[in-house]
């Protein structure tokens, strides 16, 4: 992961500060039990301002696909889309619809159609149902 990456490098950075800077030498010992033992805390600190991030990035390109489309996406079409496999997709699609952001109906083939009209109100159009 680049966050760790750049956590290293900042922690390196300390220690390296601490042998031309009157820093308390205690620093160090924490910089490198964190670097070596991986505490829970900072674990899970770094994991969730990886995913805030990521799942941000996600939305705005799920967001995007649905604005190419017309409105209605299938898990298939966004999987197509995007970098995300089908059961990312799937899962990202009915989180959307869990929290009320987006709908979905059945087509006549029985695909699932997520319409995406309230999340992007300014587009009306909607794709007929295959």
């Amino acid at each position: 992961m680049s966050s760790y990456r750049t956590v290293y490098a900042v922690v390196l950075g300390v220690i390296a500060l601490e042998f031309v800077s009157p820093i308390p030498l205690f620093l160090s010992f924490g910089a490198l039990y964190i670097m070596i033992m991986k505490p829970p805390w900072f674990v899970k600190f770094i994991r969730q301002l990886y995913f805030v991030e990521q799942t941000e990035e996600i939305e705005r390109i799920v967001i995007e696909c649905a604005r190419q489309h017309k409105n209605c996406l299938t898990v298939t079409e966004l999987a197509a889309d995007t970098h995300l496999n089908l059961r990312e997709a799937e899962s990202l699609l009915l989180r959307l619809e869990d929290e009320g952001r987006i709908s979905s109906q059945i087509s006549e083939s029985g695909a699932i159609v997520f319409d995406f009209n309230e999340l992007l109100p300014g587009q009306t159009t909607k794709k007929e149902l295959p």
